[in-house]
């Protein structure tokens, strides 16, 4: 059994070649409506050379974003033709060189997105075929279209949609000439092809197959007797977003390389052939061919995370070696090298030198390190960010990379075999242009698009024969794809999933789905049939704030209320997939007033506040929502689960007249607190195994419960402003003679201590953050940040938001943003409108976390909710003219965060706890349970893409092939504490996801009658 120590460190090894740098700046989700819209922004943010013509997409006016032409480097971008009229875009996407100086793409018009064809003229621009008629598409932008369509000399291939389905399809240019190949059934709607490379008059390409966990590598020479797939390759539950395999052609022969190594597929019978294999051990993770000029004509490629390989694509001429400088992690997965001088160049790792240039002549003595640009083992290719690229171009002569030295920002530097020279400093000082896109110019160079600004791209070209930098006109936008999702409201976090509700033209409103996946956003279910809205149109048109999809999730499970015919509400269930969208029982909330599933779940049962006709209003309970058991006739407030217990206040506030218990039937539905008037405040706080509440503003009480009546306590009378629990102590903010003070203890009297007093008596929005708590103080002049340790020493201002107008800045959506960061949103600065921040404790650490609409302009933001890593959020950047906003998401960097739910059989879950990952830090896990003295283990390792049904309750998150396990024993309060372990400072480990869980009271195998935690996921990075 490894150390804790060493547990991490071990799986981190497994999974380093598959790891990625995330991005830190918001992206928009993909467009659920993709129908024709004038207010779409671009998706394509590659550039395309064809003949001596650079291609792209953008505007050089009013037009929108439109085909655009650079025909020379010292000219200016042309429109080549306004396929959608006006102010609207077509947003080209997948350009790709037809081979006579002309591009083929996609782009939409009145008729959606469909096969365009340009010569480079206005007149020649055309369409090729309205694949899908009407107003359907038969592709459109994703995350997936990263690269080109497929060209088999003059004949196109390329996947697409008709009323039919998905299919392989040909074309030569003329509509009659574009016809279906072969239906392709195992992939998912509308992918492109994935890695369309031609060999021997055959295109191959891959095609993922998400329900075997899969890609299927094809092969077509354009007709259906010679299409086929070719092999099923596997892919691990963290490599469903990005498969590892590579397709390359060595001397007419086709090499793929994955995660066991290189094969190579025979011609004549399409059989894969292990070339250098070294299965479960290492991971080829990419591979590029070296310069003609190499006499041995080999292969080189980077294998795993210590060393190289080189291969003439057969076994004996495969052989893996070190550098002459010994083993380091040498290469990324993500990463493009280049080839010079017979030489690939390539970013590689030493702990010394962190990430720098390398290169290599496919001997040990010839592999070296060519500089230390930034000195010391600070990486060279800079901080993670959205526009971060490892790609090398090379032009013959030069080499052309992104980095930085640490003065300038992330720059272009180029590599002539002697000198390393920064091209410019595009963005002057520390700024980050992010250099991105970079294609080889015509005639020696590189064009690329880098920032002038932050959030501000632009198209360049270098010609280094006279050291020329010519900055492109026109607007040109390097987003990742990000068309507008119609009327966003209502968004869930749900099992590392995102649902929320989008009005779709075709659909009305109805629930939609996103797994963080490269398909995007997904309908889930089109409840009401049509354009009838399954969701209530109106909560849509009142702002994020208002969401129309609102519900209470059960295990795997959401439920929600909706519509399946006009003024018939009824309850659904969503496990976040189609297939598991489905109706589960009648429900008429408010007598068909729309009133949004309301409630709490425990491990086994769910709580809901509804109305049914038999029982009119109240409370109800289902196991499964196969069947409803009325409890009471209470109208609810709010709900919170407590030791296999519900918890309701009954009223809204202010007005609440009681607290309730529930255990789930009629006889286990009691009041707990029940007030002579209603009380006009209430504040809650679970604390360790309780509850704490305090009720009413003037002359208060503060009370406990641990869910039963005999538990239930007064402990104290007080005026209560805001409850908190910090590490098993209740901490308060108490009103008293027109001020507010600071308190710690167990919430007595006698154990109640005052940690700081003279607080304004605004002072309110407790909120804890790893071990620091944050409130906020209102003042006539401006608002202030607050932070305390719970001593009064560790008391402080932050920062303070002085007024800047008429109205007075406000803090909202107060949150922790994992162990280290405190997020909110200030609203009511004129200078920056309304934004998301971030603290850390400090007035340097408190700064905008983005300018999601630059200046002035208010970003509209809506309630944050946190997926797979990523914060995601309704709001407006001014780019779409959205009314009610845009679904963005932004990735948060080193994260530990509760996803999913476990099982309990006697009381409530156990709880993981864990300190962010930070790379070079060690990470302090936790857990705590109501089991004293109880055997367990802990897991950790890759999430799995579906967990794993141990039985109706138990789920398990962790992959238990991959990574070890670490025994433990509870002590007499139910704890444990492991000890520290360690992440390892690697760059290429940015990104990585992990998942860990524990299991208690193991008895039986499968595990009956043992609570599993819910589990914890990790997000590495810095």
């Amino acid at each position: 059994m490894p150390s804790s120590s060493r547990l991490l460190g071990l799986l981190l090894a497994s999974v380093l070649a598959g790891a990625v740098a995330p991005c830190q700046d918001p992206q928009r989700l993909v467009d659920p409506d993709p129908g024709p819209d004038p207010t779409s922004v671009p998706v394509e943010r590659r550039l395309v050379v064809s003949g001596s013509d650079l291609y792209f997409a953008g505007s050089v006016g009013a037009e929108g974003v439109e085909l655009l032409r650079l025909p020379g480097a010292g000219t200016q971008p042309v429109l080549v033709r306004d396929i959608h009229p006006g102010a609207a875009s077509s947003q080209p996407f997948a350009l790709t060189a037809d081979g006579k100086g002309g591009v083929y793409f996609f782009a939409r018009d009145a008729a959606g997105f469909e096969l365009w064809h340009s010569d480079g003229s206005s007149t020649g621009t055309q369409l090729v075929k309205d694949i899908y008629p009407g107003l359907a598409s038969s592709l459109v932008p994703n995350d997936a279209v990263r690269g080109p369509l497929g060209m088999l000399g003059a004949l196109l291939l390329f996947g697409a949609e008709d009323a039919q389905g998905y299919a392989l399809w040909r074309s030569d240019g003329t509509s009659a000439g574009t016809v279906k190949v072969v239906a392709l059934p195992q992939v998912t709607t509308r992918q492109p092809l994935q890695q369309p490379t031609e060999a021997g008059g055959m295109l191959y390409f891959f095609a993922q197959d998400p329900a075997a966990r899969a890609v299927r590598l094809w092969r077509s020479d354009g007709t259906a007797a010679n299409t086929r797939a070719l092999a099923s390759l596997p892919l691990r539950a963290h490599e469903l977003d990005r498969p590892p395999y590579r397709l390359r052609v060595l001397a007419g022969a086709v090499l793929v390389s994955g995660p066991d190594g290189v094969s190579r597929v025979d011609p004549q019978s399409g059989q894969l052939q292990n070339v250098f294999f070294q299965p479960g051990l290492e991971h080829v993770a990419y591979a590029v061919i070296p310069d003609p000029t190499l006499p041995t004509g080999e292969l080189l490629c980077f294998s795993g995370a210590t060393y190289l390989c080189r291969t003439d694509g057969t076994p004996p001429g495969s052989r893996s070696y070190f550098p002459a400088s010994g083993p380091g992690v040498i290469g990324t997965p993500d990463q493009h090298p280049a080839v010079w001088n017979g030489q690939m160049v390539f970013f590689g790792f030493d702990l010394l030198h962190g990430e720098e240039l390398w290169r290599t002549d496919g001997t040990a003595a010839g592999t070296t390190r060519i500089t230390d640009l930034r000195a010391g083992p600070w990486d060279s290719t800079g901080s993670s960010g959205y526009g971060r690229e490892r790609v090398l171009i090379g032009d013959g002569a030069r080499v052309y990379f992104p980095a930085t030295d640490g003065s300038s920002g992330v720059e272009l530097w180029e590599y002539d075999g002697g000198t390393i020279r920064l091209v410019a400093d595009i963005q002057a000082g520390a700024g980050d242009s992010f250099p991105r896109s970079m294609v080889r110019w015509p005639g020696g160079g590189v064009a690329f698009v880098a920032d002038v600004a932050p959030g501000s791209p632009a198209v360049f070209v270098y010609t280094p024969a006279n050291r020329q930098l010519i900055r492109v006109g026109g607007t040109f936008d390097a987003y990742a794809p990000r068309t507008r999702p119609a009327r966003i409201a209502g968004l869930i976090a749900h099992d590392e999933r995102l649902l929320f509700a989008a009005h779709g033209s075709a659909t009305g409103s109805e629930p939609w789905g996103f797994d963080g996946g490269s398909a995007g956003a997904r309908l889930l279910a089109d409840l009401q049939v049509g354009a009838g809205s399954g969701l209530r149109d109106h909560d849509l048109g009142n702002g994020p704030d208002h969401g129309a999809l609102e519900g209470v999730a059960l295990g795997k499970h959401l439920f929600f209320s909706g519509y399946d015919q006009p003024g018939k509400l009824a309850l659904f269930r969503s496990d976040g997939t189609s297939a598991g969208t489905t109706r589960v029982a009648g429900l008429d909330l408010e007598g068909g007033n729309g009133w949004p599933v309301r409630g709490a779940a425990t491990d086994a049962w769910l709580l809901l506040e509804g109305y049914t006709q038999a029982s009119g209003h109240g409370l109800y309970a289902t196991t499964d929502g196969t069947a409803l058991r009325f409890l009471a006739p209470l109208r609810a407030g709010r709900f919170l689960r407590l030791n296999g217990r519900v918890l309701v206040t009954e009223g809204e506030v202010p007005g609440v007249h009681a607290v309730w218990v529930s255990d789930g039937t009629a006889a286990g539905t009691v009041p707990l607190l029940q007030f002579p008037a209603p009380v006009g405040e209430l504040h809650w706080a679970r604390v360790g195994e309780r509850v704490c509440m305090a009720v009413g503003r003037a002359a208060g009480e503060l009370w406990e419960t641990d869910g039963t009546p005999a538990g239930t306590r007064l402990l104290r009378n007080g005026s209560i402003a805001a409850l908190v629990d910090l590490d098993g102590d209740l901490v308060a903010l108490e009103r008293s003679s027109g001020s507010v003070s600071l308190t710690r203890g167990d919430g007595t009297v006698a154990g109640t201590k005052v940690v700081a007093t003279g607080l304004p008596a605004s002072a309110t929005a407790l909120t804890l953050v790893g071990a620091r708590l944050f409130f906020v103080v209102a003042k006539t002049t401006g608002t202030e940040l607050w932070t305390s340790d719970g001593t009064a020493a560790g008391t402080s201002l932050v920062r303070s938001f002085p007024l800047e107008g008429s109205d007075l800045p406000t803090l909202h959506e107060m949150r922790s943003l994992g162990s280290r960061r405190l997020l909110f949103q200030v609203r009511g600065l004129a200078s920056l409108g309304t934004e998301w921040w971030q603290s850390d404790g400090t007035a340097a650490g408190t700064r905008p976390w983005f300018d999601l609409r630059p200046g002035a302009g208010d970003g509209a933001l809506g309630p944050g909710v946190l997926v797979r890593g990523s914060l995601w959020f309704v709001g407006d950047d001014g780019r779409s003219g959205s009314r009610d906003g845009d679904v963005f998401g932004i990735e948060v960097g080193a994260i530990t965060y509760p996803f999913g739910s476990g099982c309990a059989f006697q009381s409530d879950e156990p709880r993981l706890h864990a300190t962010d990952p930070v790379l070079g830090n060690t990470v302090h896990v936790a857990l705590r349970s109501r089991h004293p003295a109880t055997f367990g283990v802990f897991a950790i390792g890759l999430p799995l893409a579906v967990p794993i049904e141990l039985d109706a309750r138990c789920r398990m998150f962790v992959d238990p092939s991959l990574g070890p396990t670490l025994a433990f024993t509870t002590d007499a309060a139910g704890r444990f504490d492991w000890p520290s372990m360690m992440i390892p400072n690697l760059t290429s480990l940015r990104g990585v996801r992990m998942a860990g869980q524990s299991a208690l009271g193991i008895n039986a195998n499968p595990p009956l009658g043992t609570d599993l935690s819910a589990p914890l996921a990790f997000v590495l990075g810095d």
